[in-house]
């Protein structure tokens, strides 16, 4: 596991929350803007311009947060800019109104918005943010005369903070949640001897996602361990699990990320293999390493995949590699050769 991956799957989950936090943070600046208009009795077009630029971004922000597949890591900057647009226009708001009455309250309702976010993003961003916002703060002060700064200082450092000692152990809990839900995940769609996938990730996984299969673009092959029961029965279901285990490792080491590999159930595999490479050589190159290298053999039957129900084709994949176990095992068989041998 990545921190990219743990940080990205974090974004999914709390996507919904960053959206919404950022939306409501931006058009709350339409309340600002009537209340400017009661200080005035009437608004001012510097004021009024800059309580309007986040309104106005509002739009162009839903089209790019929920329109467009930029990777997580953009969307997290790009929501973490609108709010500090937010927090420099107000700013900017305060110099044009000079009065500093709520900059307080105002910046404790900011520190909490960066609490939400870093909720729904890494620790790190959240503290760089949070010294961005300090730092326009601070910067500020040269051109605004603040009521009560000291004041306002000193109710802002704890709430300050209070979110980063807060943010630690969520960081930490969502992080166990997701290694756990991960372990599932795992565990529901894979084999937990052989680490390869388990027979449901064929339906619910593998032919959704896998474009070759979909296009018709690959064979299917049938590995089954020549005499199993006899070595299980005679060695031990031990000695059995190694011979599964070796299996497994020969099978991944000679397949690519465009390729599956499947425990069926028992002793059998199935492996979907691109036609970018030849199946028959794939599956030959993985029985004479097992025959080689391991003190038991493997019979295999390969069948084109021709886009119908999937059962077929392994059915059909099962027959040629019944007939290699006939006929003397220890061997490739494709379908398409069936006949030539029962002639």
């Amino acid at each position: 596991m990545t921190d990219k991956n743990f940080y990205e799957d974090k974004f999914k989950y709390y996507s919904k929350l960053q959206f919404f936090t950022v939306i409501t943070a931006c058009l709350s600046n339409i309340f600002y803007i009537s209340s400017d208009f009661d200080i005035y009795g009437g608004f001012n077009i510097s004021t009024l311009l800059c309580r309007l630029v986040p309104i106005c971004l509002v739009p162009l922000y839903v089209i790019f947060f929920k329109f467009t597949s930029i990777k997580p890591a953009i969307k997290h900057f790009v929501s973490f800019m609108m709010f500090h647009i937010l927090h420099i226009s107000t700013v900017v708001s305060c110099y044009y109104l000079q009065r500093t009455d709520h900059v307080a309250e105002g910046n404790i309702t900011f520190i909490l918005v960066i609490f939400t976010l870093g909720i729904t993003s890494s620790y790190r961003t959240t503290i760089i943010s949070l010294a961005a916002f300090w730092a326009t703060f601070i910067a500020s002060t040269a051109f605004i005369q603040y009521q009560e700064l000291s004041v306002t200082i000193v109710n802002m450092i704890p709430v300050s903070i209070g979110i980063l000692v807060i943010l630690l152990p969520l960081n930490r809990t969502y992080r166990k949640q997701y290694e756990y839900r991960k372990q599932v995940d795992f565990l529901a769609y894979h084999d937990f001897l052989t680490k390869l996938y388990s027979r449901n990730a064929l339906t619910r996984f593998c032919l959704p996602n896998t474009s070759y299969l979909q296009n018709q673009n690959c064979s299917i092959a049938i590995i089954d361990i020549d005499d199993f029961k006899k070595i299980n029965d005679t060695r031990g279901h031990q000695c059995g699990d190694i011979c599964l285990i070796n299996l497994a490792d020969t099978i991944t080491k000679n397949i690519t990320d465009d390729d599956i590999a499947i425990r069926w159930g028992g002793e059998e595999f199935i492996l979907a293999i691109d036609n970018k490479r030849s199946c028959y050589e794939v599956c030959e190159t993985i029985r004479k390493e097992i025959a080689e290298k391991t003190d038991f053999t493997i019979s295999i039957g390969i069948y084109p995949y021709d886009g119908s129900e999937l059962e077929s084709s392994v059915m059909h994949a099962d027959e040629a590699m019944y007939y290699s176990k006939r006929n003397g095992k220890n061997q490739t068989v494709e379908y398409s050769s069936l006949a030539q041998y029962n002639n």
